[in-house]
């Protein structure tokens, strides 16, 4: 090789640390991502190619913190591995990440090449995996890693309402999950008709006929319900009383 010039990996220069033989050099690797890189010498103005390519390991993912959050998204979540790529990767827009099936917004690089953060977004369930792709390679799946909250039931209205059914109830309350999520709403042991859909903090069902008093109301959203987080006695539906007029 003589004394060369420069060296380029994938178009990046990298540093020349030394040649073993007239054919040999080393060659640190400089920052980068992706593969199939090309490897080019210039020696006193005659570049030479590499027949072979060099190609950065695939990223992987180790954590995802937090681990749950509210179904409207909208927070800002941090994923931890390795081979992310460096702020400038992120930058040009090399580097994603995917919360189940949808795809985490405003992607930042917080650690270069081991820690990026992002704004999850809207959804409901649980147990979604989470995957990093940097410069079209995929990372294997960290299962089970990240939860959506379950639905918050925090008032019913109106309380009571006709035997005959009919009545137009407004839940309030978070992470009703996005229009697209699966839900239904149960009074007791039977369903309320789920009419509206306004937003993750408030949906409308119309009650079945029935009777009796002190119905539990229960949301469930992509297999999470409300029973756990809404237990006052006031999120409750009551059937009015008979009245007898002659």
């Amino acid at each position: 090789f003589g004394e060369p010039a420069a060296a380029t990996l994938g178009g990046t220069a990298g540093t020349i640390v030394g040649t073993t033989t007239s054919s040999t050099l080393k060659l640190l690797v400089p920052e980068g991502t992706g593969v199939n890189k090309g490897v080019t010498v210039d020696i006193s103005t005659q570049i030479g190619t590499s027949a072979q390519a060099f190609s950065y390991t695939a990223p992987t993912v180790s954590a995802i913190t937090p681990a749950h959050g509210g179904t409207s998204g909208g927070f800002t979540v941090t994923v931890r591995g390795s081979n992310f790529g460096n702020a400038q990767a992120v930058a040009d827009g090399l580097v994603n990440v995917t919360i189940g099936p949808a795809a985490c917004s405003g992607v930042t690089s917080a650690t270069p090449h081991s820690a990026i953060e992002c704004i999850a977004p809207e959804g409901a369930g649980t147990a979604y995996k989470v995957q990093v792709t940097v410069d079209a390679q995929v990372s294997p799946s960290l299962t089970q890693a990240f939860s959506y909250d379950n639905p918050l039931l925090t008032a019913v209205s109106p309380r009571f309402g006709a035997t005959i059914g009919g009545t137009t109830l407004t839940l309030r309350g978070d992470n009703f999950g996005a229009a697209a999520n699966t839900r239904s709403i149960n009074l007791g042991d039977t369903s309320c008709a789920l009419i509206g859909y306004t937003s993750h903090t408030q949906i409308t069902c119309v009650t079945p006929p029935g009777v009796g008093i002190i119905h539990k109301v229960n949301i469930l959203v992509s297999g999470l319900d409300s029973s756990a987080t809404s237990t006052s006695s006031i999120l409750r539906f009551s059937y009015l009383p008979p009245e007898v007029v002659s």
